[in-house]
């Protein structure tokens, strides 16, 4: 455990000295985002590639733990392929993100990028076979491992990138989910899981110090799509008892806001008959600022329901059938209700 808590602060240590290098080395360079465009709200221009600093303070405890002569790295070493695999995604995911960030790359070079990292990563350990459901119900997906997988790893790695929307939203979001994640795999002994979500706890904290309201720097697209890939590898590999789908279901919760948002974005888009992948202000955080929120705010009041939402996951590992058929049915309702409050169901659904 000495290990675990030495590998937290050592994420979180380089994240904290490293971002304002980042955001200095940024604004010297130009390397800033523009408040030019409708849907964004700062004010200024902000320096961006923060995910280049998360990059390091998750990848260097994690290498440094993989040759430490104990039993935690012992552990590490045994899942080499694995964590050779999701590095090459992470990298993928980076330059990808940086490419963004700095030129902007169109949808289809992005989901061709996620969908071969996805790819990478199941053929080096990350795999979703099997789908334990409710009731003692299994199913084999046999070919289909494959194209859920990759579902998967997209899904998620885009529900955290379309939540970056306001200062502070995505890294804590990201820090509630991985936190839930990682009780889950202590309490599982899932201590490869384990390990990096306290490398990514560490250095999401480190990061939200310079990212929170008003904002020094921005995740940018190189962080949003490295974090989020990570979440949704761990969230495979944090499987236990044999039930992938009860393992699956943690991030699903855990994630609940970012993907309510995405899931919202592409049901108002579609029934306004415009583009899946066009930008707007009507995300979920746009509409609570909309209603007299300040960023802050808002971002406390989603890091809230993430936190809520984390327990809801977490109760899930501990009960039946029946009693998990409970907690999604009132994640269920919590969620419509979130989204009626919203005005999701009025007359301001799918404004332009």
């Amino acid at each position: 455990m000495k290990t675990f808590a030495a590998l937290f602060i050592a994420s979180f240590i380089l994240s904290y000295v490293l971002t304002p290098l980042m955001a200095k080395l940024s604004q010297a360079r130009g390397w800033v985002d523009h408040p030019s465009e409708e849907r964004k709200i700062h004010e200024k221009p902000t320096p961006t590639l923060g995910g280049i600093p998360l990059f390091f303070a998750i990848i260097i405890p994690l290498c440094i733990l993989s040759y430490w002569p104990n039993a935690q790295g012992d552990l590490v070493r045994e899942q080499f392929l694995p964590l050779s695999g999701l590095l090459i995604g992470i990298l993928m995911m980076l330059a990808l993100g940086i490419y963004d960030d700095r030129k902007g790359a169109g949808h289809r070079l992005k989901f061709i990028v996620q969908i071969l990292a996805a790819v990478v990563i199941y053929y080096m350990g990350f795999q979703i076979e099997t789908i334990s459901l409710p009731f003692g119900l299994h199913l084999d997906l046999w070919y289909f491992a494959l194209p859920f997988t990759i579902l998967w790893v997209v899904g998620i790695t885009n529900a955290v990138n379309l939540i970056d929307g306001i200062d502070g939203l995505a890294a804590g979001v990201s820090l509630f989910a991985t936190g839930a994640i990682f009780v889950v795999s202590i309490i599982f002994e899932r201590s490869f899981t384990s390990a990096i979500a306290l490398a990514m706890g560490g250095a999401l904290l480190g990061f939200l110090r310079y990212n929170f309201y008003p904002a020094k720097i921005f995740m940018g697209d190189s962080g949003s799509l490295v974090i989020g890939f990570m979440i949704s590898a761990i969230g495979i590999r944090g499987s236990y008892k044999g039930a992938t789908m009860v393992a699956l279901l943690i991030p699903i919760l855990a994630l609940g806001v970012p993907i309510m948002d995405t899931l919202l974005a592409i049901g108002r888009r579609l029934w306004a008959r415009k583009p899946v992948f066009s930008g707007d202000r009507d995300h979920i955080h746009h509409r609570l600022i909309e209603r007299g929120l300040s960023q802050s705010k808002a971002a406390l009041l989603l890091y809230g329901l993430t936190a809520f939402f984390g327990v809801m996951a977490f109760l899930i590992t501990l009960g039946n059938s029946e009693e998990i058929a409970l907690i999604l049915l009132a994640f269920g309702i919590v969620s419509v209700v979130v989204i009626q409050r919203l005005g999701y169901f009025g007359r301001g659904n799918g404004k332009k």
